[in-house]
């Protein structure tokens, strides 16, 4: 969202939450980030389908994972950008263009915004949404949250299994937030009342976090539902920032003006489901 006051005096050039009207885009990105989470997640390591994430997991795919792991995770695949069979030049070809340093190794950031750029120039079934984000001011785009403690937890836990039943399972809790139907309006009424209890308008991405567990393990009970929300946390930060940063700005709390913000706002929260 656009400049709003946070706190109480002063300006902050990012805020740290999603507003309510950012909320259905919210909702939207959730699915999109957890699907591209899943098939990265199925080519790095060589795990395939299922394999267990470990703790020292870096998230850095090599070019030959990348080939071993095309055919069965991504050929054809859930995004334009994989959806046609290469052969191993072709691969080695697509892998270099997502290889952004040159280092020899992608990490999920490169990769989601590999897809995310093949998805807008071909559009694909996430382009509409996905391209609200990348249209928005490159400063309020740099301005991404990188809360170091909430990133540790995620980096040094070890992850689940994440299997495409769980990418379904996740999926159908979200994307009802998300659609663009009349009768998905009253859900996510409910889905931000749950979301923001406090009633201020706002989320932080601990909030976000906590309420994807939430509405997990109450659609899927408290193990399964945990199980779930571990295997795809690490893609909800990039939901979160991409949501934030769609809507025009407007005033949250009682002072102060954010320039630009990191709150997820109501508006936005459909499209962090999606």
């Amino acid at each position: 969202m656009a400049n709003k006051p946070v706190g109480s005096g002063g300006i902050a050039e990012y805020d740290d939450y999603v507003q309510r009207s950012e909320f259905r885009l919210l909702c939207a990105y959730l699915c999109a980030y957890a699907e591209m989470y899943h098939a990265f997640a199925e080519i790095d390591g060589g795990g395939g389908e299922g394999a267990t994430t470990r703790k020292d997991d870096d998230r850095r795919m090599t070019a030959d994972e990348f080939v071993a792991g095309y055919a069965a995770a991504l050929g054809p695949g859930p995004f334009v950008a994989f959806d046609h069979p290469l052969d191993e030049p072709g691969m080695r070809a697509v892998f270099a263009e997502m290889d952004a340093n040159g280092k020899g190794k992608v990490s999920l950031k490169e990769w989601c915004a590999f897809i995310e750029k093949k998805e807008i120039e071909k559009n694909g079934k996430y382009a509409i949404v996905l391209s609200k984000a990348a249209s928005e001011d490159p400063r309020r785009r740099a301005g991404v949250v990188t809360d170091a403690g909430w990133k540790e937890t995620i980096k040094t836990q070890t992850r689940p299994a994440i299997t495409s039943d769980g990418l379904t399972a996740f999926k159908r809790t979200f994307e009802r937030y998300a659609s663009p139907s009349d009768g998905a309006v009253g859900a996510r009424d409910e889905g931000w009342s749950r979301a923001d209890p406090n009633g201020n308008g706002h989320l932080s991405l601990a909030e976000v976090d906590g309420w994807v567990k939430d509405e997990l393990q109450n659609a899927r009970g408290d193990d399964d539902g945990e199980t779930i929300w571990r295997a795809f946390r690490p893609s909800y930060i990039r939901a979160f920032n991409d949501a934030k940063d769609v809507m025009a700005n407007k005033p949250v709390g009682s002072g102060g003006i954010a320039e630009y913000d990191d709150y997820v706002q109501r508006s936005e929260f459909r499209l962090l489901c999606a």
